[in-house]
């Protein structure tokens, strides 16, 4: 399912991030991960601010963004 544009909360972090990309491969470990995302409401500035992440690591969604099956 995919899940652009949703606004979360992590476990163990406190600024609510947007997932805005999916399957991300991160060149600094090699690893794929579910998802990719940006700290909310700042968006993206760099991609040293980029956040890997997977659905595990949800606590909370805020606001369910585009879906498509």
């Amino acid at each position: 399912m995919q899940v652009q544009c949703t606004v979360v909360k992590l476990k163990g972090l406190d600024k609510k991030v947007m997932i805005y990309g999916q399957n991300p491969l991160r060149v600094a470990d090699g690893k794929r991960y579910r998802y990719l995302g940006c700290f909310y409401p700042e968006g993206y500035t760099s991609d040293d601010e980029n956040v890997f992440l997977g659905p595990k690591q949800i606590e909370k969604v805020y606001h369910l963004g585009y879906k498509k099956k």
